[in-house]
Order: C-alpha cells, then sequence, then structure tokens
C-alpha cells in the first residue's frame, strides 16, 4: 500500500512536471481557507493540460478538504458546548436573581455554584478545544481555541488555567481578533483571583491601547465593576456614570446605569439610585433589562419609605404580559408596600390574592409567612397567625421564609402553652389546693395538723384508684398513664407510706404541666413525635428543673414568656409589661436583679433609650452590687459613674472598724460587717467580716457559742481563703474554751450583746447620705418606685422618649 502510493507519486511526478508543486498549493489554500482559482490553474499548466489533470486534483481536493473538515468540526464542536453552557448559565442566573429580589433591595451573590450540565458542557469544550491545539497545531482556529479555553476555565473558576490560556494568546497572536478582548478576561481573571491591582493595570493597559470602541466602552464597565467589587463605590460610579455616557452600545449603556444605581443603594444616596435606575429602563435593549431596572427602582422607593411609587411601579410591571412569570414577585412587593405603610387589611388582601392566584409557588409561602406576622405583631391572634405560619412551608418548603415560618408556629406555640399554665398556676394560687402548693407547705395549715391534711388531701385525690381520671389532669401520653396508675395503686395500698404517696403526688404534677405543652397524641405519634425531636433538635420548649409552688411556676412562665416577645417576636413592649408583672408577685433577690437588667436591656438595645438603660443598670448595681446581673450591668453603662464596688465595701468596712476600735460599739460593728456579709458574699472582705465578727464574739463579747458558728460559716462559705487555717485553729480552741465556761457566764454574756444591740446607733449625716435605703417594700411599693424611675424627665436625654 504505501509502496504503491509511492510508485504513484513518482508517476504523477514524472508524467505531470511540477505536481508536487500543486498539490503543496492546494494544501495551503485549503488551510489558509481560500478557492483555487480556475484562472491560476490555467495559468500554472496551460489549458491543454487541464483535462489530463482534472482527475488528479479532485482526488488531492478531497483529501486535503477532509483534513481542513476534521479539525473544523472538531472546533466547532467545542465552540458548540461552550453556547450551550452558556445558555444553561443565563438560565441560572436568572432564577438566582429572581430569588434575590424575592429577599429584597441589597442583597448580592457570593460565589457561583454552577449545575452539573454547565460544568458538563465545559469540560467538553474544553475537551475539544485542547484537541485543536494538539492534533491540528499549524490550523487557523489556534487563537480561537485558545480563547475558548480560557474563558472555558475562568466559567469552571479554574483561574490559574485561563490566566494561561489568555496570556499564551496575548504573547503568541498579538495580531488576533481576540487579543483585545483576552486582556478583558484576563483583568476578570485577576478580579477573582483578588489581584485587585493587575486587574486595575490590565484594563488601564487597554485604555492607552488603540482598540475599539466598543472595547474601550466595556473595560471601562469592567473597570467600574472592579471598584464595586473592592467596595471602592464612588470610583466604581465614576467608572460606570464614563462608560455609560460613552457606550454606543445600548446593553452596555444600560448595564452601567443599573450597576451606578446599585452602588448609590450602598452609598445610601437613594434618589440618585433611584434615577440611574431610570436611565437604565430607558436605554434597555431588551424587556428583561426593563423589568429588573423597574423593580429596582420599586425597591429603592421602599427603603426611602416612598410606598406609593414602589406601588405605581410594581402594579405597572404586573401590566406587561412579557414579564408575566415575575407577576408574583410584584404582587409580593405590593403586599409588603402596604404592610410597611401601615395599611394591614389592604396588605392581607394583596397576600391573601398572591396566594389565590399563584397556589405552591414561593411567593404563596412567603405570603403565608407575612400573613402569620401581621396577625402575630398587629392583631395579637396567635391561634390564626399560628395556622398562617404552618401553612407556609406546607405550601412551598424550598421558601426562603419557610424555616423561620416553621420556628414563629413553635415559638407561638410554647406561647400559648406558657398562658395557659399561667392561668392555671393563679387559679392554683387563689384556690390554695394546688399538689405544688401542699408539697411546698404553701398552705396555710398549722403544723400539727399538716400531716393530718396532707393525708385527707391525698385521699381525696385517691378515693377511686379504679376508676382514676387521668383525662381531667390532661395526661395524655398512654406509657405514662398506665405508670402513674399502676404507682397511684401502690400508694393507696401502703397506707403508712406517706412519703411514697407525696412522690407520686409529684410526678402526677410534672407530667400533668409538663402534658400543657403537647397536644394529645396517641402512644405511637408521641413516640415518632420524640424520635423528630431528637433527630432536628426541635425548639418546642418543656419547662425543666424541679417543680416549684404555684407563685415560684408563675414567675418562670412570665419570665419565659417574656424572653420570647422580646427575642422571638422582637415586641420588646410585652415584655416589658411581663417583666412588670413579674414584680406584682415576687420582689426577692432572685428576681429583682435580672427584671432591673432585661429593662435596662431592653431601653438601651430595643428603644436606643440610653439614659433610661443606664439609670436601671444603676439601681440593679446599688442595690445589688454582688449579683452576677450586676457585673454585666457595670460594663453597660454609658451614661453615669458607678464607683467601683471594692472601694464602696472597703469604705464600709473602715465604718465597722473605726466602731469597733475608736467607740467599742460592737452592735454597731457587727451590723456592718454582717451587712457586708450579706450584700457581698463574694468579695474578700466578706470573709474578713466574718473573722471580724467571730473574734468580736470570742474575745469582746464573750459569745462563744456564738463564735463558732461564725467561724464555721467562714470555713464553709471560704475554704480557701488566707484565714481559714487560723480560723480552724480557733474553732478547735473555743471549743476547749466552752468547754469550761459556766452556763451562767454564757446568760450574763447574751444579756450583754442583747442590751448593745437595743441602743440606738448614732450616726453622723455624713454616714446616712447616699446609703440605700434597706427598708423593706410591698410588691405595689417596689413597682411605683421603679415607675417613677422610669418615667422621670432626665436632663441627659437629648431625644424624645421613644416608650
Amino acid at each position: 500500500m504505501n509502496r504503491s502510493s509511492a510508485s504513484q507519486g513518482k508517476f504523477c511526478q514524472s508524467w505531470l512536471p511540477g505536481s508536487d508543486k500543486i498539490v503543496q498549493a492546494v494544501k495551503n489554500d485549503l488551510l489558509s481557507r481560500k478557492k483555487i482559482s480556475c484562472v491560476n490553474i490555467k495559468l500554472f499548466f496551460g489549458y491543454a493540460a487541464m483535462k489530463t489533470f482534472s482527475k488528479l486534483f479532485i482526488i488531492l481536493f478531497t483529501l486535503s478538504l477532509a483534513s481542513g473538515c476534521a479539525y473544523y468540526n472538531t472546533f466547532f464542536n467545542a465552540k458548540k458546548y461552550f453556547n450551550d453552557a452558556e445558555k444553561e448559565r443565563s438560565k441560572r442566573l436568572d432564577r438566582e436573581k429572581k430569588q434575590l429580589q424575592q429577599q429584597g433591595a441589597g442583597q448580592t451573590h457570593t460565589v457561583e455554584r454552577l449545575s452539573s450540565n454547565e460544568i458538563k458542557n465545559y469540560n467538553e469544550s474544553i475537551k475539544k478545544a485542547s484537541k485543536v491545539l494538539e492534533v491540528y497545531p499549524n490550523s487557523s482556529y489556534i487563537d480561537d481555541a485558545l480563547f475558548l479555553l480560557g474563558k472555558s476555565f475562568f466559567r469552571l473558576r479554574d483561574f490559574q488555567k485561563a490566566e494561561r490560556k489568555f496570556i499564551e494568546l496575548i504573547e503568541n497572536f498579538p495580531q488576533s481578533k481576540f487579543a483585545a478582548e483576552s486582556k478583558l478576561w484576563l483583568g476578570k481573571t485577576y478580579i477573582e483571583m483578588q489581584d485587585y491591582e493587575t486587574a486595575e493595570n490590565t484594563f488601564q493597559n487597554i485604555l492607552n491601547s488603540d482598540v475599539k470602541q466598543i472595547i474601550v466602552d466595556e473595560t471601562r464597565y469592567l473597570l467600574g465593576g472592579l471598584f464595586k467589587h473592592k467596595k471602592d463605590y464612588m470610583r466604581a460610579v465614576s467608572e460606570f456614570e464614563s462608560a455609560a455616557k460613552r457606550a454606543r452600545d445600548k446593553a452596555i449603556r444600560a448595564q452601567s446605569y443599573f450597576e451606578m444605581g446599585e452602588c448609590y443603594f450602598q452609598l445610601k444616596n437613594y434618589n440618585k439610585a433611584i434615577n440611574s435606575f431610570l436611565n437604565a429602563r430607558k436605554f434597555s435593549p431588551d424587556d428583561k433589562t426593563e423589568f429588573n431596572a423597574m423593580f429596582q427602582a420599586g425597591l429603592t422607593y421602599m427603603q426611602i419609605q416612598n410606598y406609593d411609587e414602589a406601588i405605581k411601579l410594581f402594579i405597572k410591571l404586573l401590566g406587561d404580559a412579557v414579564n408575566e412569570e415575575n407577576w408574583p414577585t410584584c404582587r409580593l412587593e405590593v403586599a409588603h408596600c402596604h404592610r410597611h405603610s401601615g395599611n394591614y387589611d389592604t396588605a392581607i388582601e394583596w397576600y391573601l390574592d398572591v396566594i389565590e392566584r399563584h397556589p405552591k409557588t414561593v411567593e404563596a409561602a412567603n405570603a403565608y409567612y407575612y400573613l402569620g406576622k401581621i396577625y402575630l405583631e398587629q392583631k395579637a391572634e396567635y391561634e390564626l397567625a399560628k395556622e398562617y405560619f404552618d401553612k407556609s412551608p406546607a405550601e412551598n418548603a424550598r421558601a426562603l421564609k419557610a424555616n423561620d415560618a416553621r420556628t414563629m408556629s413553635n415559638s407561638i406555640q410554647r406561647l400559648l402553652a406558657l398562658h395557659e399554665d399561667i392561668i392555671q398556676q393563679k387559679k392554683r394560687i387563689a384556690a390554695g389546693d394546688s399538689v405544688a402548693a401542699v408539697m411546698q407547705d404553701s398552705v396555710e395549715v398549722s403544723p400539727a395538723d399538716l400531716d393530718t391534711f396532707r393525708i385527707s388531701f391525698i385521699d381525696s385525690m385517691f378515693a377511686d384508684t379504679t376508676n382514676f381520671d387521668m383525662d381531667s389532669l390532661g395526661i395524655f401520653d398512654d406509657t405514662l398513664r398506665v405508670q402513674l396508675m399502676d404507682s397511684i395503686r401502690y400508694a393507696f395500698e401502703n397506707d403508712d407510706d406517706l412519703e411514697l404517696r407525696k412522690r407520686v403526688l409529684t410526678n402526677i404534677e410534672i407530667a400533668r404541666r409538663r402534658s400543657q405543652f403537647r397536644a394529645p397524641y396517641s402512644y405511637q405519634q408521641q413516640q415518632e413525635l420524640e424520635r423528630q425531636q431528637q433527630q432536628t433538635q426541635s425548639r418546642l420548649a418543656i419547662k425543666t428543673g424541679q417543680l416549684g409552688t404555684p407563685q415560684e411556676e408563675l414567675v418562670k412562665d412570665r419570665l419565659l414568656l417574656a424572653e420570647i416577645y422580646l427575642f422571638e417576636f422582637n415586641q420588646p413592649d410585652s415584655a416589658l409589661q411581663e417583666f412588670l408583672k413579674i414584680l406584682e408577685i415576687d420582689t426577692s433577690r432572685k428576681v429583682i436583679p435580672k427584671v432591673l437588667y432585661s429593662i435596662g436591656f431592653i431601653a438601651e438595645n430595643f428603644k436606643q433609650d440610653i439614659v433610661l438603660a443606664d439609670s436601671m443598670f444603676k439601681k440593679l448595681v446599688q442595690e445589688f452590687p454582688d449579683d452576677p446581673f450586676s457585673q454585666h450591668a457595670r460594663k453597660q453603662v454609658k451614661t453615669i459613674e458607678i464607683p467601683d464596688p471594692e472601694l464602696v465595701i472597703a469604705e464600709q468596712f473602715r465604718q465597722a472598724e473605726r466602731a469597733y476600735f475608736d467607740r467599742q460599739d460592737y452592735s454597731h460593728a457587727l451590723n456592718e460587717f454582717s451587712t457586708i456579709v450579706d450584700k457581698y458574699p463574694s468579695s474578700e472582705f466578706a470573709a474578713k467580716s466574718l473573722l471580724a465578727m467571730g473574734w468580736i464574739y470570742e474575745n469582746r463579747l464573750e459569745q462563744t457559742n456564738q463564735a463558732i458558728t461564725t467561724y464555721q460559716t467562714l470555713l464553709e462559705k471560704f475554704p480557701n481563703s488566707q484565714y481559714a487555717k487560723s480560723v480552724q485553729k480557733k474553732i478547735n480552741e473555743v471549743e476547749k474554751a466552752n468547754s469550761a465556761t459556766s452556763a451562767s457566764d454564757l446568760k450574763i454574756a447574751d444579756e450583754k450583746i442583747k442590751t448593745e444591740q437595743e441602743k440606738p446607733e448614732d450616726r453622723s449625716d455624713d454616714q446616712q447620705t447616699g446609703e440605700i435605703d434597706s427598708t423593706p417594700m410591698t410588691n405595689e411599693q417596689y413597682i411605683s418606685q421603679l415607675r417613677s424611675e422610669m418615667q422621670k424627665n432626665d436632663p441627659r436625654r437629648k431625644t424624645a422618649r421613644r416608650w
């Protein structure tokens, strides 16, 4: 075969002089995509040779054409795969832009997430274009293939490979029609690689070159995009404005105005942003660009609370049949405008219209969510609000607000359960007959009659153990019902074991109260619910901890309720009312610090009333200086000076020392030391005060038993203090001394201290000034004082009260 081909080649050369040249000429002409002219052939061979040559020419032409078609087809396929990937990308970006519009103005993408089809097509394009470079290195499509490779690598976010291909094209084919455009893509590549300086230099190099005007316009547009990417919005506006005014291409012009609008939006110059968006609409080359510009202008009108103009734009977009796919979003934005402007009934009508016209869409699911928000925040119709929140994820689980709706529904369920529990606790307090009250001895019964009362109360609960009504207690868990019934029967059979029956009653109370936070489920449903809660870490709340008295449980309920209002519903006024209601129930040291801190927190973070916040923090620190909430309050204070608590304690300790050393007023000294121990239990002065009290009892008042008690308190509370070891020795010594002291001596010493304590305290005006009034107040008095503090006019307040 090879030999035959060689012999045929020799025969052709001998038979037809110059045939090797014509073969090469044919190949060269085909590779340069030029047609072989019959006139040229006539001139080369002469007319007489044409007829003889025609058969050989056809064969050579066919072979050369086949070779040319092969690499052209390879490049054609590479380009086709790239274009298909670009179409997929365009569709994806449209979908993502629509989602961003649903989220609201100012939302931007971070990193592109390519679809599987995009990745597949870009990779196929790379494969085909690489084949052109490898198999046909001398073809005229080399620069085309390099440019296609660079763009494909760029789309796949393989920026280093993209950079190499663009540079290879620019350096090896400087006269290529793709050279200037490759520089543009190279600059974009440097932006993605966060090499902003090189990107800017690349774009400036293009602007200083002799390139087509359309390249200059696009370069300015990309340079503006670079500054926008760097969040240098002022320089970005300058470049976009230059591109918008000079560009001849309507698409570049419209897009430049649009990007200008987004930059002005970020700069909070909303009026110029609106003008830019409207200019983008004016020069828009297609319906999509026009819609995006008008929609963004509407969102910007909403930002400046010009809801009437925003509504006009959105309704105008509703009349455009070309953008019918965006009508659900426009209707939703109209509803938002009415909601923000306070027209809640009109907003409800629009949200319901979205649900009716566009069922099962993301917009319909979001409409359900905002209906829930209106009925929760504006109408306080919690059951209806929960119903709408529940419908949101059911309408479309992919909706942006679906998860938020689930969270709000769970929060309302907790709120309703707490409301019910509060009602029940109030009833128990009024009736005085709750199981918890009996267990905690909160019912007023004389000690002598207490056991009899308990037994009769328990017996009345278990009068008929064969038919005990669990449903009346609201206990629905099948397994728990069986267990409790068995426990009840066993407890009733053991009449003498009162403690067992008390434990059963406690378990009943806990089960009943926890059941209030759940609907009545069957056993199987309950098991499934618990399994789902373990998997999803559900926020369904059940109060934990030991069961307290009705009063204690009521305080817990209101604290939880206040936190739900504040942190989950963003309703600070409702939360404040709950905190104040807590003080109507309890003004103990366990409750007041948290309430005061919470009021200050609300004033500072939700009402921006720093003056009131500081007054609450100051009150907290002064009344409960050693409480953990006081430590946080000291860090929050902005407008007033709060003295260092250690300095205050040190001064009080010095007063006690002066009473002891200077005036030998042991009673006064003991009172001062005792106050330090009670008010500042974590201070080092507390341990020191206990030591001083023990010393006075032991050495001055000769109250050995009281001294031992005081020293033991010191050891228990401050075992690691520097006074612990010496105190232990003291205890041993005092015990020995105590055994040697007669009863009469102790009696005399006791009468002496009693006499000393009954003496009126002689305090100077300086000592009394600034001291906290420790006279106990009723709940009503404390609330009245607190409200006066909250409502007083403070000269430090620079702005109007926002309560």
